[in-house]
């Protein structure tokens, strides 16, 4: 009988209600004029939490929302979650180093080094030709487990040079993420952050016991990728709203005012168009707050959305 993941659903809000994965809807203000496209991510009675096209989220006061809007929500929260496992997620390791990835699977993988006079090569690969990412985690199993401090391609080289074979095989043991490059690179559990650790290993013990049963481990897999998300998810959605709850009351309270400001990429520099939400007491100050938050960016129009 398969093993069943503790529910997902993340405490966001007190009686808070996790919306469904679904396609964006337009959402309108009773009074008509302020309107976005946006996923409801997160509600209760008072609050609802919109996620953008962007991924910025929005605070918007239930009450606030068109009587078709709040017939909506009144349906969805009857709804059943769906939990997407898919998404990119930001990681930290053990060194406070940050990267971007999607969790594929777990792993044991056997990892090659080898050198030339002048060159080291991981699993045949030159290591100049990796990204950052590949060449820290390379650069960290060795230095873990021949207890030799390696920062950087000059001292592995070096090292490599001294060894008595030309060839080195490390087993690591973690799991198999995708980058945002688009490779695919396994990393082992120890070098990351001890909260993501515990989170990513769960699951690891039952997986390893299950080695001739392909379908147990794929399960067993999709388990651990479901308990990544729903921690990513959780943490990442807790501080933004912890932050739109601050502005709430900002605004509410007629300190400030909230403002939307467009961005979009400086010339000659990748990235996509963003719109950000600012409370500032006037345009002027939300411009340069929002510029502040995303170097790189150039300033487009920017609008109230508070009253």
């Amino acid at each position: 009988m398969s093993r069943m993941l503790p529910c997902l659903i993340l405490t966001v809000l007190l009686g808070t209600c996790l919306a469904n994965a679904a396609q964006a809807r337009q959402w309108h203000s009773k009074n008509g004029q302020y309107s976005v496209e946006a996923v409801a991510i997160a509600f209760n009675e008072d609050l609802v939490i919109l996620k953008k096209a962007s991924g910025d989220l929005v605070a918007v006061q239930r009450s606030e929302l068109s009587a078709a809007d709040r017939v909506y929500l009144q349906q969805k929260a009857a709804t059943p979650p769906v939990d997407s496992v898919d998404s990119w997620q930001t990681w930290t390791t053990d060194k406070g180093f940050r990267f971007r990835a999607r969790v594929l699977d777990f792993g044991r993988e056997p990892v090659t080094i080898r050198a030339t006079s002048n060159m080291v090569f991981i699993n045949d690969e030159p290591f100049s030709s990796l990204d950052p990412l590949h060449q820290k985690v390379a650069l960290r199993v060795i230095s873990r487990i021949e207890n030799v401090p390696l920062s950087n391609v000059t001292e592995l080289l070096k090292w490599t040079n001294q060894q008595e074979n030309d060839k080195q095989t490390y087993t690591l043991e973690g799991v198999k993420v995708e980058l945002e490059s688009g490779d695919t690179i396994g990393i082992p559990f120890f070098m990351f952050a001890p909260a993501e650790q515990q989170i990513l290993k769960w699951g690891w013990k039952a997986w390893q016991s299950q080695q001739d049963d392909a379908a147990a481990q794929a399960r067993e897999s999709f388990l651990m990728r479901s308990q990544a998300d729903a921690y990513q998810r959780d943490r990442q959605q807790q501080r933004q709203i912890e932050m739109l709850k601050l502005n709430l009351l900002a605004t509410q309270a007629g300190i400030v005012d909230m403002w939307e400001v467009s961005l979009r990429p400086a010339p000659g520099r990748y990235g996509r168009p963003l719109q950000v939400l600012v409370p500032a007491e006037n345009s002027d100050l939300a411009s340069r707050k929002a510029l502040a938050q995303h170097p790189g960016y150039v300033l487009g129009p920017v609008r109230k959305v508070s009253r």
